[in-house]
């Protein structure tokens, strides 16, 4: 009896682990396997495969992801193959002229903030969008300019951008992905594609606007604005900028299209 308790458990064992090897597969190897970052080769293959909005799809599930784009800042090839990818598809300083360019516009954008700390900057912005900070300002006043931005700065700064060079590291995200949203702002926004939040892309806009003109239209470089984030003040810029909600810019385009009063902010 026990000789053949003893021959029936291996096969009983076997048996088990070989019905939960799916199981086993999917929670111990899988979870041990590296991020596997993309390469243009495996980009072309996926685009012939699946097609253009396939991998789309891809990079926008990707970019999701808190440890892909930890492992992007690991692996700047990785970046580049992505960006050359969007940047193939989608022409920065030209309007997006169909679903895809859009997608990859805001993909571009999402590239931008996501690797450069701009992101948790946008998202610690919402306090200053919902407060009404942006729409009481002054933008043709360089005190109230200066103002806004001795307020807003400090309390939005991202824990881990703590020096001027990771501010200006971010800064470049944030300009270059100004430039994408105000492609796609001056896209036509009449069939806009179901992947692209809109409430996300107007809260994100309306930030780097802010940011983008002051640098671009103002005296005010991205040393007086670290220094504005640390609560010193650089002195008044000299310039000011467009209202980011009058009619005719970007931010407003998108709003209108996202279905949101712009007179809200105003």
């Amino acid at each position: 009896m026990k000789k053949t308790i003893g021959v029936l458990i291996p096969i009983i064992l076997v048996s088990l682990l070989t019905g939960c090897a799916e199981l086993f597969e999917f929670n111990l190897f899988k979870a041990l396997d590296p991020i596997k970052m993309p390469d243009a080769a495996m980009l072309s293959e996926m685009e012939d495969e699946e097609g253009v909005s396939g991998v789309l799809d891809y990079l926008e599930a990707e970019l999701g992801s808190p440890s892909f784009i930890e492992k992007l800042d690991e692996e700047p090839g990785a970046y580049d193959v992505i960006e050359d990818y969007l940047t193939s598809i989608y022409t920065v300083g030209t309007p997006p002229a169909n679903e895809e360019q859009q997608r990859a516009a805001i993909l571009y954008a999402d590239l931008n903030l996501k690797t450069t700390g701009g992101e948790e900057l946008v998202n610690n912005s919402v306090s200053a969008l919902v407060g009404g900070d942006f729409g009481t300002t002054d933008w043709n006043s360089p005190a109230e300019i200066k103002n806004f931005l001795l307020g807003f700065l400090p309390q939005v700064m991202p824990s881990g951008v703590n020096s001027q060079s990771a501010f200006d590291e971010m800064i470049q995200g944030f300009v270059a992905a100004s430039a994408a949203y105000d492609d796609f702002g001056n896209s036509s926004l009449t069939d806009i594609p179901d992947e692209i939040n809109m409430g996300d892309v107007a809260q994100k806009a309306i930030a780097l606007y802010v940011i983008a003109e002051v640098l671009s239209s103002t005296s005010y470089t991205s040393t007086h604005l670290y220094q504005l984030s640390q609560g010193i003040d650089p002195g008044n810029p000299v310039g000011t900028i467009t209202d980011p909600f009058a009619a005719g810019t970007s931010v407003n385009k998108i709003l209108t299209a996202a279905g949101i009063d712009v007179s809200n902010f105003q």
